[in-house]
């Protein structure tokens, strides 16, 4: 589904710029948006089945936080092309256990949350940073930083709540939080003039019992 919905978002997109003259023009521009709405639609309940019977699907098993980066890149590519560029930078990431399809719709919605925070940019001047590593701790960690526009206290302090985010880019900020947290682990937001939004996931290794080594805030 989110292959389907970030490449008919594309496709309208690009047909946006492009000559309206032919016959056809105006019945596929109809036909596009409502494919997307029912691929919307069918989005929503599905994310609705899964919060609320907490689909177990395949067993836990340790997974390579970076191979899933790279997936999610893969499908988000033109999102942030159109919008800015990429910078990534990936160290020794240690592997984490969860559920790798999990994991990925968790990284999809916060990095297109990231993507879409501002407007369809002409320059390449707004820069996405992405970087992977492990912490203090020696868990896996995940930093995904924006110059775009600062988040007032306020705000930050509603960005994870289920019921005050309300986006409807993918999947929500409260959504990405609730499962990073289900696996031990934690999403921190800092934002502050002049150097955007930042924001950390932290995550245990595989064998380490996360309801003890968790990573605490300082």
């Amino acid at each position: 589904l989110s292959y389907t919905l970030l490449n008919l978002e594309h496709v309208a997109r690009r047909m946006r710029a492009l000559a309206t003259g032919h016959d056809y023009y105006g019945e596929a521009r109809v036909r596009l948006a409502e494919a997307h709405d029912g691929a919307d639609r069918v989005a929503k309940v599905v994310r609705q089945m899964r919060t609320l019977s907490r689909a177990r699907g395949a067993a836990p098993g340790p997974v390579d936080v970076r191979a899933v980066l790279e997936n999610v890149l893969a499908m988000i590519g033109n999102e942030i092309r159109y919008r800015g560029q990429l910078m990534t930078r990936f160290e020794q990431v240690p592997k984490v256990r969860a559920r790798e399809g999990e994991l990925e719709q968790a990284f999809l919605g916060l990095l297109l949350y990231v993507a879409r925070s501002r407007p369809e940019e002409t320059s390449q001047a707004r820069e996405i940073h992405l970087f992977a590593g492990h912490d203090a701790s020696g868990g896996a960690l995940v930093r995904v930083s924006d110059d775009g526009p600062t988040l007032d206290p306020e705000m930050r302090a509603r960005l994870l709540d289920p019921f005050a985010s309300g986006e409807s880019t993918g999947l929500g900020l409260a959504m990405c939080n609730a499962i990073f947290t289900g696996l031990g682990g934690r999403m921190d937001v800092e934002s502050s003039p002049g150097t955007g939004t930042t924001f950390s996931v932290y995550l245990p290794a595989a064998g380490v019992d996360a309801a003890q080594d968790a990573p605490k805030r300082p």
